[in-house]
């Protein structure tokens, strides 16, 4: 079933599958990392870019097993009509999932950071709504949104990083490796999980201007900016806050607030607030559409424009009961979110390909 009729081009697509990462990443990576290590963080950063290898593996073989067939119906391909089915209802559960626990970490980021009197099911109301405008208007408008936000975006980080460099202090940084590689890796496996992300893209593969020929060198791409946003990001904030940014649950936004020129220039970390809720809400965007086109193709529906509103209010209320309160969400995301994404994005469009390519094998052999 061909699900999209509009298409982005490779450098719509770059951008998207950066903040797609990035968007959150700026939010939860800092403090995940912070759990395990401080003055070597920036090389738990330049480990990211092992796993955009990974996907854009994964991607290569899936491109090369079943062309440019979305992953949900890769799935129905594979396994079969109804153990194709189940498979494909656990990737739209996870996606389910992923949508609630995002719009619950922005709530609390933008109760902490602006609106610490809002009930936060006014916040993630306020969140969900602009999501499902995005999500109906199809995914040619997020490309279009990613290109316009990310000079946006680059500029005011730039800006923000360059007026709070004033306090770093570069030997916060040192020694190196004073407690060994451990600490670095357990460090790392967080970041890893949520470049794993960059798997979904095959669920877009018929969006894509080129058909997927250059996905696997643009996530390679991805992967490498990635990996420098977070060098740069691990470097700044431990050389500016040391050992305290252990007890900070938004790192990057405490080195924002220490900005101070005179008494002109202060309070900047309403702007930061501002830049990363537009680009977490793109993020929602793109995996809304995800979960809703995929389940077009579950149900076999002519368009996904009929259930944007459902599925709105399905991710509203998840984001309110299935994660009461912050440190749930964060015991979730340490100790539940490495596993369950390994499951979704690497074993099972792994089993995908392996067993499709074994039935067509057996089907070749018997034909003859």
């Amino acid at each position: 079933m061909q699900i999209q009729t509009t298409t982005i081009s490779r450098l719509q697509f770059i951008y998207l599958m950066t903040w797609l990462i990035m968007g959150t990443g700026v939010l939860t990576l800092p403090y995940s990392i912070s759990q395990f290590v401080v003055r070597d963080a920036w090389m738990s950063a330049v480990l990211i870019f092992a796993m955009p290898l990974v996907a854009s593996g994964i991607t290569a073989l899936y491109i090369r097993t079943f062309s440019t067939r979305p992953l949900v119906e890769g799935f129905h391909t594979a396994f079969g009509p109804w153990l194709g089915r189940l498979v494909s209802m656990w990737l739209l559960v996870w996606l389910y999932a992923l949508l609630c626990m995002i719009v619950r970490e922005l709530c609390v980021f933008v109760e902490v950071g602006v609106l610490p009197q809002t009930p936060i099911y006014v916040i993630s109301a306020l969140i969900v709504f602009p999501v499902a405008i995005t999500t109906s208007w199809g995914f040619e408008v997020m490309g279009r949104l990613s290109e316009i936000l990310t000079p946006l975006a680059v500029i005011v980080t730039l800006a923000l990083f360059g007026l709070a460099v004033q306090h770093a202090d570069i030997h916060r940084l040192t020694p190196v490796l004073a407690d060994g590689w451990t600490p670095v890796l357990r460090g790392t496996v967080i970041p890893w999980t949520w470049a794993m992300e960059l798997v979904i893209a095959l669920q877009f593969v018929q969006s894509l201007s080129n058909g997927g020929r250059y996905l696997t060198k643009d996530l390679l791409i991805v992967g490498a900016v990635l990996m420098t946003i977070g060098v740069v990001a691990e470097v700044t904030i431990t050389s500016i806050l040391g050992p305290q940014r252990t007890y900070s649950l938004f790192p990057i936004l405490e080195v924002i607030r220490t900005i101070r020129y005179g008494d002109f220039l202060e309070r900047l970390d309403p702007l930061y607030v501002m830049g990363v809720t537009s680009l977490i809400l793109l993020k929602l965007s793109t995996f809304q559409y995800a979960w809703l086109s995929g389940l077009q193709q579950w149900l076999r529906c002519s368009s996904y424009r009929p259930l944007v509103w459902s599925g709105a209010f399905a991710v509203w209320t998840g984001s309110l009961f299935l994660w009461p309160d912050a440190p749930t969400m964060d015991e979730y995301i340490l100790f539940t979110l490495p596993g369950y994404f390994a499951i979704t994005l690497i074993a099972l469009p792994l089993a995908a390909i392996v067993v499709y390519r074994i039935r067509k094998s057996l089907d070749t052999r018997l034909s003859s």
